[in-house]
């Protein structure tokens, strides 16, 4: 049986609707030629799909089955209108490319900057993940095009390989977990390292080349980010595996990756030594929280406080940790952020992010995050030109 397109998109308007005569002035028909087409297709499938109640439709139950089916159809072909629309308009629409974190800092502006320039009809959104999530994402259909690290065994994905990137081992200057210029294949397995987590390019070639030498390799500590494994490997907690591109920066200035000073080692001047007791002990650096907070990045903040705060004033400073913390972690639900942490150091404001390192958690905070702030990314030319004319 072949059924008429026309006698369908009637019958689900009008259902859709609940009227003939607003289903006539949505198709540009009239009410009667709608009622028409409804009537034909009930007689080709010796059916009844609706009755008129008064003012209003019924749906048979034949009819609500049938309903949803002509949904799905004209949902399908709606996206397919899209789709020749797109094309026939020459190179335009949305592009979903997937990219490691580090490439996509360091490669991909300039690719996108060139790319734009021959196709700047084409938006591009870039995705983030390591190696696993990109190859999923592409399976799934998230993304169109993805930039791994490796060549992956899977039949169902086109690869091609475009650039190398050099693997280095990196210490800290002047460390203890790596303290030779030179070490044997078989030294590795003797020294503590930091390793991305399971699924990262980077981490699958370098336990290749320990599998390939019978070496086990000492992890310490692993992480999906790419900033907290050289933040760590700074602080001499271990030596670790990276791209070159990931330490270009500290490999151009001639150096190798710092860490601040830990406020935790800086010295109390004489007289001061019971400053902790004039503010709340929750926000000063203190024994109870000492091992915590010597994992995280702290500094010093003189643009917004220079000055020592007194008692009182650290009420200000509070109030602004906790109401900048809540937009970032609960009202806009920013993906890879939990807000700030602050403490005080002589009276002294020091500041540390709390981030996300987990990427399945950052990627599960995109939707809400998206919906509650999406509007603003989205549109923020418009916006901003608005704003600038106030």
């Amino acid at each position: 049986m072949i059924i008429n397109i026309n006698q369908l998109r009637s019958f689900f308007t009008t259902a859709k609707h609940k009227s003939v005569a607003i289903a006539a002035e949505e198709l540009m028909v009239t009410p009667p030629a709608v009622s028409m087409q409804i009537k034909q297709l009930e007689e080709k499938l010796c059916m009844r799909l609706m009755f008129r109640e008064r003012n209003s439709i019924r749906l048979t139950e034949v009819g609500e089955a049938v309903f949803k089916k002509s949904k799905l159809i004209f949902k399908q072909i709606e996206e397919m209108e899209h789709y020749f629309e797109d094309i026939s308009r020459a190179k335009s629409g949305v592009l979903r490319i997937g990219c490691p974190p580090t490439p996509a800092m360091h490669v991909m502006p300039r690719l996108v900057n060139e790319f734009e320039k021959i196709y700047p009809e084409i938006r591009i959104i870039l995705d983030m993940g390591n190696s696993a999530y990109l190859v999923k994402s592409i399976l799934t259909r998230r993304n169109e095009l993805a930039v791994i690290r490796q060549r992956m065994d899977e039949k169902r994905l086109k690869i091609r390989g475009f650039a190398t990137e050099e693997v280095v081992l990196v210490s800290a200057s002047r460390g203890k977990a790596l303290s030779v210029d030179k070490i044997s294949v078989n030294q590795l397995g003797n020294i503590p390292l930091v390793m991305q987590q399971e699924g990262s390019g980077t981490r699958e070639v370098v336990f290749e080349f320990f599998t390939r030498f019978k070496v086990t390799p000492f992890v310490v500590m692993e992480s999906a980010s790419v900033d907290l494994i050289k933040k760590m490997i700074s602080m001499d907690r271990g030596a670790g595996f990276l791209v070159r591109s990931a330490v270009q920066e500290e490999l151009a200035m001639g150096k190798e990756a710092r860490a601040f000073q830990s406020p935790l080692e800086v010295k109390t001047p004489a007289g001061c030594e019971q400053w902790r007791d004039m503010y709340p002990y929750y926000f000063v650096f203190s024994g109870d929280t000492e091992k915590e907070d010597a994992e995280k990045f702290w500094f010093h903040d003189p643009l917004h406080w220079p000055e020592p705060m007194t008692p009182f004033e650290s009420l200000g400073v509070e109030m602004v940790t906790t109401t900048l913390s809540q937009y970032n972690s609960r009202v806009f639900h920013v993906p890879p952020s939990l807000g700030v942490d602050m403490r005080l150091l002589h009276g002294y404001v020091y500041v540390s992010p709390s981030s996300i390192a987990d990427e399945e958690q950052i990627h599960k905070r995109v939707p809400t995050f998206m919906k509650r702030a999406g509007h603003y990314f989205d549109n923020w030319p418009e916006i901003s030109e608005k704003w600038v004319g106030k």
